[in-house]
């Protein structure tokens, strides 16, 4: 079995993912969706001959979350064929593997999931035979908050399992051996645009086509009868009643304007009669 060389997704699956982790107050577990991708690449040197060089991807897709642990699997690890089959059987895509979120604990594997991680792997190659001879994504995230709930915090590891143990048989394997099966990879996160200040982040391939858009025209419903089209926007009487609610807002101004202009009248009279006054003094002295 050769093993991944790169580890891919993009930053709103990623984000879907701690979205969810943020929300939910609890453990939970989900199924890791995506596709497997060789490339061939030709090494040329001036010593040797053309050598091909093999590099395997998996691109995640999407992360399904479910509402708690033991998803598929029971408290020891023993794989619930029935239970995987609904969950899997139907998908479109690929099922890369696996993950976990646990809360206020640091991301590292329990023995019940190196058991999931030993026995998993068939009884996928026997749900979806496309992803024989590919290894197994396993991951295990951590999330973390203060009090308030403002501040959330989130560790992610990834690893690839290589396991040859059979389905209904997990416990074969030594799972006190913390080497067993497990080979940490790193995740490269793409995004749209142009990379800024990092390395990690490249152009963005579409994994999926867009949603079709079904457009209905104004009075063509879809079971073929004529209907009238609708009435516009502003009707009859709600023009009625703006136009009310407009007189009232200006006789309200109306009446403003003409206290405004009696107390303009007082001033003006009071200020004749002082200049009168004033008059009279000058003519006095």
């Amino acid at each position: 079995m050769m093993p991944l060389d790169l580890l891919k997704t993009s930053g709103p699956a990623l984000a879907s993912l701690f979205q969810s982790m943020s929300i939910n107050e609890e453990d939970f577990d989900g199924l890791i969706f995506g596709q497997y991708e060789d490339s061939q690449t030709s090494v040329v040197t001036d010593d040797a001959a053309d050598e091909m060089s093999i590099q395997r991807v998996a691109r995640i897709a999407s992360f399904v979350s479910f509402t708690s642990v033991c998803s598929f699997y029971d408290a020891a690890g023993r794989i619930d064929g029935e239970k995987l089959a609904s969950l899997v059987v139907g998908r479109s895509q690929t099922v890369l593997g696996w993950f976990i979120c646990r809360r206020d604990l640091w991301a590292t594997p329990s023995i019940r999931d190196r058991a999931v991680c030993e026995a998993l792997p068939s009884c996928l190659d026997r749900l979806q035979p496309q992803r024989k001879e590919r290894p197994m994504l396993y991951g295990i995230m951590s999330a973390t908050a203060d009090r308030a709930r403002a501040t959330h915090s989130f560790q992610q590891k990834f690893y690839q399992v290589q396991s040859t143990a059979s389905c209904s048989q997990p416990n074969k394997v030594d799972l006190g051996d913390p080497s067993t099966g497990l080979s940490p990879i790193q995740l490269t996160i793409s995004n749209l645009g142009a990379a800024r200040q990092t390395r990690s982040y490249e152009a963005l391939t579409p994994v999926a086509s867009l949603p079709p858009v079904h457009l209905q025209l104004p009075g063509r419903p879809e079971n073929g009868e004529l209907q009238k089209p609708k009435d516009p926007i502003m009707q009859h009487g709600k023009l009625e009643r703006i136009a009310d609610f407009s007189q009232q807002q200006l006789g309200s101004m109306e009446t403003v304007c003409n206290a405004f202009l009696a107390q303009v009248a007082s001033i003006t009279s009071q200020l004749v009669e002082k200049a009168a006054m004033v008059s009279n003094l000058q003519k006095a002295v």
